[in-house]
């Protein structure tokens, strides 16, 4: 920062003239406060009046509010005026609250208060009685309801005097207070005047005095200067290597002081900010600017001395940095709140500590989620860290575990593991063992691993718990399934081996022997042995395949038939897998089936296949089949024509063979389920081959012991019944969206009417009301004032015309869907004759042919017309009679039109061709835009809404308008209105 010049100022002479100052400033601002204390008095009871004359039209409003809810109510029986009325009752006694209070200082007028009063109870009572007597009937119109309207009229007119005297009171008192404002307004100057001439010499004075004290202080400051630049250039060089700058911000000039190195922490040149904007707000992310200037708020209004913060900011190469800023909070001696900073680079620091904490992080979410139980012990072997799989094996929270030693957390740790761990405490490298510690009879495998720091001290002991219950588990199972599996080999005449291809050694179980009709161990076993019991119509396929599968490595499982030693017959089924031992040898395990009574059992059930799939084959549904291993085993001809995919290509193979993406789509789940026994019937099914819509049955096929053994697939093309189905819902889906548009339509405009029909025009309203007020109550007015009521009368009807044309562009499309047939002749009729004043004032003459019959609103298609024939009227030169020439002939539209028509479709094109003052073709599509005008308010008066309503009317009508014009050659706008298709059929 820069260094500051000192001063040393004696002040002890100027201490009895500086009081004598104050002495005297005070004596004459007391004078002046109660000369400015009158004169606010005086404004207020001219603001008093004015409320009070304010508060008496505000009543006598929202009392004929009142009235008018009610009549609405007895003419409508629409409860939503009963809601208007309540509501205005309750604003018409607030303000009559209100103006009894602001009268209360006044006898006269607080007298008048309560007869008014009374007489506003008297005619809520009478129409409270209006609504009981007459509020249900249909028709409310008779000589009792005449009586009582004609007694409501005369106590309002009692009302309105009452009203009116209070009125005339408040005008004097209004006269008076005004008198009374203007003596304290001309008399107070004066007095400021005086009290300021003072001040100014007592200033002077003190300037001379104080003249004089600088001058003999200057030397000191020049002296003290020098040591200060000394100082500061140290500053600033240790500023400059600690990446760090300082700053002081005086809260009350805004004038902030910075070092030069603080421009360079941002990169830029030393003085380039304003010493009046904290541009390094600028600089900063926007989060952070917010969180910084918050915090150091806080800690200002605290009273807390200090604030540190940081932050991102963007330097002027475009370079991110992140800075640190620590604040303290002091005064001046003038009071004045300083802020002291120093602000720090600390880019480096922060990513450093960033990725640190990533790391950190990271580590600790691999230790966290590890299915292995780990704990990290200390030299004293107490528990300083473990994961959840600790908490999940043994159900303990962290609270019950940290800080205790690890016999405490293990109680199944004996002294002789406890030794390991002491033994790899002092040096060891790591150690396994077996511990059966864990809950639930589980096992685990601990290993004991030291912790050294960066010097190879020991810090602890990292201990990790392996669970090997399911490993110790299944070697258990694998012993006894042995014993199991020669069992279940009797049982079902099953037989395995064993054998090494490259050495031919071969090992057999005791019941292949048996299946062979031999004794146990009475011959030699081998594959010449083997080939020597096959029958010898199988003999030659049989040893081809065997040998195929020793060639080519693929053990495809072989059947045949074998003559026992007893001469039986058999059929078997034999399975095999190859296996790489040891030794990098090829080990063959296979299993030999006793299959005979199945194979007589497939040929009874091939006969009864064969009767099955002719009734399948000869079915319109699509039928397949599939095996509990999703391979196919049915695949008729209609699927086959279907689908385009021949039997032979489908048969044997898995369904996600034949169909890979079938796995995604839902009806694969139920296919699953079905091979489960659960079945399915009529799922929609879509297939993206053919795409057919298919409604599918899944029904399991169960043997005779119940258990599944297959899948039956049933389909039944179901595509043209969804195509309609879908084609009617899509019908009714839009249908129910365009009655759901329409309702929140209808319900948006609804409240828009309300707002622009009554919340709107009030406030325009009680501007005409003030400025008729501003007339009455200001006869001494001047020109300038009069003008600028005038102005405020005819903005105030200008808005007024908005909110109404407004309101009429709003219905548009809500009365558009009512839509009836129309004729143009008498919308036509309709339209001259609402416009017949202005059509006589101009003198315009309307040429119209015959015009069509459309499909529409008739209430619309008349605004239209009268906005059209308007517009003609009004841009009309001056001199010129207005003339409109109407015509309409039919179209069909093309494709190649860029109007937005249908192309194929036959419209009405409906011409208005004027005599007017015309207008630039460029404008031709801006004139139709809302609040878009060509010409100023004093030429051609309007809102700029009359054209948009135009354009709306006819587009919800299907229709399109558009304008071709030059100037002073007239415009011509042309209307396409589509023919309506039932006067087509008539």
């Amino acid at each position: 920062m820069k260094p500051t010049t000192v001063f040393s100022i004696k002040k002890q002479p100027l201490k009895v003239l500086f009081a004598v100052a104050l002495l005297l400033l005070c004596s004459l601002t007391f004078l002046l406060i109660k000369r400015i204390s009158y004169m606010n008095q005086a404004a207020n009871w001219v603001n008093q009046t004015n409320v009070v004359r304010l508060s008496l039209s505000e009543t006598l409003s929202k009392l004929k509010d009142v009235e008018v809810d009610q009549r609405g109510f007895l003419l409508s029986k629409d409860s939503s005026f009963l809601d208007n009325s309540n509501m205005n009752k309750e604003r018409v006694m607030k303000h009559l609250d209100t103006l009894r209070a602001l009268v209360s200082d006044n006898p006269v007028q607080l007298k008048q208060a309560d007869t008014l009063n009374n007489l506003v109870n008297k005619r809520l009572d009478l129409l409270q009685t209006l609504r009981a007597n007459y509020g249900n009937k249909v028709a409310p119109f008779g000589p009792s309801l005449t009586t009582d309207l004609l007694t409501g009229k005369q106590v309002m007119d009692a009302v309105k005097d009452r009203l009116q005297i209070m009125e005339n009171i408040e005008k004097q008192l209004l006269k008076q207070h005004i008198t009374t404002n203007k003596h304290y307004v001309f008399t107070t100057p004066f007095y400021a005047i005086l009290l300021t001439t003072a001040a100014l010499l007592i200033i002077l004075f003190a300037i001379m005095k104080l003249d004089k004290q600088l001058n003999l202080s200057n030397q000191e400051g020049q002296l003290a200067g020098k040591e200060a630049k000394k100082a500061g250039a140290l500053l600033e060089n240790a500023e400059h290597s600690a990446h760090i700058a300082s700053w002081e911000w005086n809260l009350a000039t805004q004038y902030i002081d910075r070092s030069d190195n603080l421009y360079r922490l941002f990169g830029y040149e030393p003085g380039s900010f304003k010493t009046d904007t904290c541009y390094v707000l600028e600089l900063m992310d926007k989060e952070d600017r917010d969180n910084a200037l918050q915090k150091i708020e806080q800690c200002r209004v605290q009273g807390i001395s200090t604030c540190t913060c940081q932050f991102w900011a963007t330097c002027k190469n475009g370079e991110r940095r992140y800075f640190q800023c620590i604040t303290w909070f002091s005064k001046n001696e003038k009071g004045e709140e300083i802020i002291t900073g120093t602000t720090q680079d600390i880019t480096e620091e922060y990513l450093l500590k960033q990725e640190a904490k990533k790391r950190a992080y990271l580590t600790e979410q691999v230790v966290e989620h590890n299915e292995d139980l780990i704990l990290v012990l200390d030299t004293e072997l107490r528990v300083t860290l473990f994961n959840k799989s600790y908490e999940k094996a043994f159900g303990t929270t962290r609270s019950e575990v940290l800080g205790k030693k690890v016999t405490e957390v293990f109680p199944y740790i004996g002294d002789v593991k406890l030794s390991l761990i002491k033994e790899a405490l002092e040096g060891k490298e790591t150690i396994r063992q077996q511990l059966g510690f864990l809950k639930d009879q589980r096992t685990g495998e601990i290993s004991f691993i030291p912790l050294r720091d960066s010097q190879g001290n020991f810090e602890g002991m990292l201990l990790i718990v392996h669970d090997i219950t399911e490993l110790k588990q299944a070697t258990e199972l694998l012993q006894d399934h042995n014993i199991r599996f020669e069992q279940a080999e009797q049982a079902g005449n099953l037989g395995s081996y064993r054998r090494n291809v490259q050495t031919g050694d071969a090992t057999i179980s005791d019941n292949l022997y048996r299946l062979f009709g031999v004794e146990p161990g009475s011959v030699t076993p081998s594959l010449e042995l083997f080939f020597e019991f096959l029958h010898p119509e199988d003999k030659l396929k049989t040893i081809e395949a065997v040998h195929r599968n020793v060639i080519t490595g693929v053990i495809a499982p072989v059947r045949c038939r074998i003559i026992r030693k007893d001469g039986a017959i058999r059929y078997i089924k034999a399975s095999a897998i190859p296996v790489r031992n040891e030794k990098g040898q090829t080990v063959i395990y296979g299993s030999i089936l006793d299959v005979t009574e199945e194979e007589m059992l497939k040929q009874e059930l091939e006969q009864r296949t064969a009767l099955m799939e002719s009734i399948i084959e000869n079915t319109d549904n699509l039928i397949s089949a599939v095996d509990t291993d999703m391979r196919y085993m049915i695949w008729n001809k209609t699927i086959e024509n279907t689908l385009g995919l021949q039997r032979e290509d489908v048969i044997g193979k898995k369904l996600l063979e034949v169909f890979p993406e079938v796995e995604k789509h839902p009806n694969f789940r139920l296919i699953q389920q079905g091979l489960k026994g659960h079945p399915s019937y009529r799922i929609e099914y879509i297939d993206n081959r053919s795409g057919t819509t298919a409604e599918t049955s899944h029904t399991p096929l169960r043997d005779n012991e119940g258990k599944v053994t297959g899948l039956l697939i049933v389909s039944h093309d179901i595509t043209e019944r969804k195509r309609a189905a879908k084609i009617l819902e899509e019908v009714n889906t839009e249908l129910k969206l365009k009655n759901k548009q329409l309702l929140q339509s209808n319900e948006e405009l609804t409240s828009f009417n309300y707002v622009a029909s009554h919340d709107l025009q009030e406030p325009l309203r009680k501007i005409q009301t003030f400025a008729n007020f501003l007339e009455e109550s200001e006869p001494g007015l001047s020109e300038q004032g009069k003008n600028s009521v005038k102005r405020m009368q005819l903005a105030a009807a200008r808005m007024r015309n908005l909110i109404k044309d407004l309101l009429a562009f709003s219905r548009v499309e809500m009365e558009s869907e009512l839509q009836e047939l129309v004729d143009l002749n008498r919308v036509l009729t309709a339209a001259t004759s609402s416009l017949k004043n202005a059509i006589n004032e101009k003198g315009a003459t309307i040429i119209a042919g015959e015009l069509p019959v459309v499909q529409g609103v008739a209430f619309k298609l008349q605004q239209l017309f009268q906005n059209l024939i308007g517009n003609a009227m009004k841009y009309c030169s001056l001199g010129n009679t207005p003339v409109i020439n109407i015509t309409s002939h039919k179209v069909l539209a093309g494709k190649d039109t860029d109007l937005g028509l249908q192309p194929g479709t036959e419209y009405h094109h409906i011409c208005f061709k004027d005599n007017g003052i015309g207008f630039e073709q460029q404008y031709a599509d801006k004139i139709f835009e809302l609040f878009q005008r060509l010409h100023t308010q004093n030429e051609y008066p309007g809102t700029g809404l009359g054209l948009a309503i135009c354009k709306k009317i006819v587009q919800v009508h299907g229709g399109h308008i558009l304008a071709s014009s030059q100037p002073g050659e007239g415009s011509l706008f042309e209307i396409y209105l589509p023919v309506a298709e039932v006067m087509e059929a008539v």
